[in-house]
């Protein structure tokens, strides 16, 4: 009860978004007019309002591939790619926004059952795998509730066939739910957005080069310490750079 309780409290919108829906819609007539740095400047103001939807951070990386801003679009693609995983409008803008960014780097091919897992467990939003769980939450209850007050034969059949099906398919998507819960909470990425950024061995100043990384480039934050934050490339390569010089999704 416990679980549907936090995935209920997670989806339900809280506060007055009243003023953020004014600035995204502000941006929207700005973004129609082809006005892209007035957009940017709205949705940057409904996003500090605590708003957040597919379509805001979609037009606000539209808005910034505009103005040639490759950091900025690939982080508001990257976002909206959180919210909706499937969408294929923002999977071929972010495509096509990658293509601008300087350093390619190639990722060996996972083990087979790791990516089907990867795939499974990215193939909706935290959200929507939360929204499914609680509907099966809802169906299992709603057939044991039927199955102890109707009495009909006819009902009793359906409950009793459909029970164990509803419960399974609540668990696996529960359990799919808290995973993806726990890898959004534990796994941190982040963006570069300045043109060129040296990422050194250790936290300092004075510290050695080991290589460098230009705008665009998505890394997973690892650690922090000062003004310095630990990142790692998919292709293995760790190293630490400015905090202030990539933002996280």
């Amino acid at each position: 009860m416990a679980a549907i309780l936090y995935i209920f409290l997670l989806l339900v919108p809280s506060g007055n978004d009243t003023q953020a829906l004014m600035y995204f819609q502000k941006g929207t007539d700005a973004y129609q007019k082809a006005d892209y740095r007035q957009a940017i400047e709205q949705y940057e103001l409904a996003m500090q309002q605590g708003y957040a939807s597919v379509a805001l951070y979609y037009n606000l990386g539209n808005s910034y591939f505009k103005t040639n801003q490759i950091g900025r679009c690939i982080l508001n693609y990257e976002r909206a790619r959180t919210l909706a995983p499937r969408d294929p409008d923002v999977q071929f803008n972010l495509q096509i926004a990658q293509l601008f960014v300087v350093d390619k780097i190639v990722v060996p091919a996972p083990f087979f059952l790791f990516k089907v897992w990867s795939d499974v467990k990215s193939y909706l939003s935290s959200n929507q795998i939360g929204v499914t769980a609680l509907l099966f939450y809802i169906l299992t209850i709603g057939v044991i509730i039927a199955r102890i007050l109707i009495r009909k034969s006819s009902v009793q059949a359906f409950a009793r066939y459909a029970t164990s099906p509803l419960l399974i398919l609540f668990i696996i998507s529960a359990f799919l739910f808290v995973v993806r819960v726990n890898d959004d909470l534990s796994t941190k990425e982040a963006v570069v957005l300045v043109d060129k950024v040296a990422v050194t061995s250790s936290p300092a100043q004075d510290a050695t080069e080991v290589f460098a990384l230009h705008e665009g480039v998505k890394v997973r934050v690892t650690d922090s310490s000062g003004a310095f934050s630990r990142i790692a490339l998919p292709d293995g390569k760790v190293g630490w750079l400015l905090t202030s010089t990539i933002e996280v999704l």
